[in-house]
């Protein structure tokens, strides 16, 4: 069983051959990134513009920092610069010079996903007659690295991208089983609510207005509370020695007044 060691290592020896020492699409020297669905190797520069494209059309790997599996190094053996750049150039819909958005968006870059993964999965690939277009919907489906584990002949593509990250769609929530999943106040609960609220209020009626509601007392609504009971000992004009702890100040007055009074 390949370990990941001699995976990485299988993969830095690939990269040392022949035209992978040099970037697919501008050449330049020891690519260190590479595509996994088209089985080459490009520059720093370049992986940015890959990146852009989406992984349905090319899934970008570090070949020093990421983590390799078997399948994807066997996608990379298969492939190669020179074999990708050979099939490019046989296809007529293929232009030297053509920018890496439209290379890679291609109908001839589509053929040759296609031929890699049948290569990797030990399939012969039939090339479509000349001239023949593949439709929008055709073309996402035969290009796309989903995984197809379901299917054993795909069981090769299915690992090769097995730390795809998730596309748009599985992050998308299914609204109808949201909606499906509200609940809804029928006629006869709506009722039921009604009626027992309207009970609680009858009950509060009832309570006394010169208690807090913690004590039996009647709930008024937030910001209101029952009035403080009067003090008695104030409202009659005599004196309480407790005035002289609650406010002093209050307290002296009184007793001037009280003098006052009494003179």
């Amino acid at each position: 069983m390949a370990t990941d060691a001699n995976v990485k290592r299988a993969l830095l020896e690939l990269q040392r051959k022949d035209a992978n020492k040099l970037c697919v699409d501008c050449g330049s020297p020891n690519p260190q990134w590479a595509s996994v669905s088209l089985g080459t190797f490009f520059c720093l520069n370049c992986s940015g513009q890959h990146r852009g494209l989406g992984v349905h059309l090319s899934f970008v790997r570090s070949i020093t920092m990421d983590k390799w599996t078997p399948e994807q190094l066997k996608r990379m053996e298969c492939g190669g610069n020179a074999k990708a750049v050979a099939f490019f150039e046989s296809q007529p819909d293929y232009k030297p010079g053509m920018s890496v958005k439209d290379k890679y968006s291609s109908q001839f870059a589509d053929f040759w996903r296609q031929k890699l993964t049948a290569e990797c999965e030990g399939r012969v690939w039939v090339a479509p007659p000349v001239g023949s277009t593949l439709s929008p919907l055709n073309r996402s489906n035969a290009s796309s690295p989903a995984p197809l584990s379901g299917t054993p002949q795909h069981k090769g593509l299915s690992g090769a991208f097995a730390n795809q990250p998730p596309t748009s769609r599985s992050l998308t929530p299914d609204l109808t089983r949201v909606h499906s999943a509200s609940p809804v106040v029928g006629s006869g609960q709506k009722q039921r609510n009604e009626d027992y609220f309207s009970r609680l209020g009858s009950q509060n009626n009832t309570r006394r207005e010169d208690l807090p509601p913690s004590q039996g007392g009647k709930y008024v609504g937030f910001g209101n509370s029952p009035n403080p009971p009067t003090n008695t000992a104030q409202s009659a004009g005599t004196f309480n020695p407790q005035d002289i702890v609650n406010d002093p100040a209050a307290a002296l007055s009184k007793g001037w007044s009280f003098l006052a009074m009494g003179a």
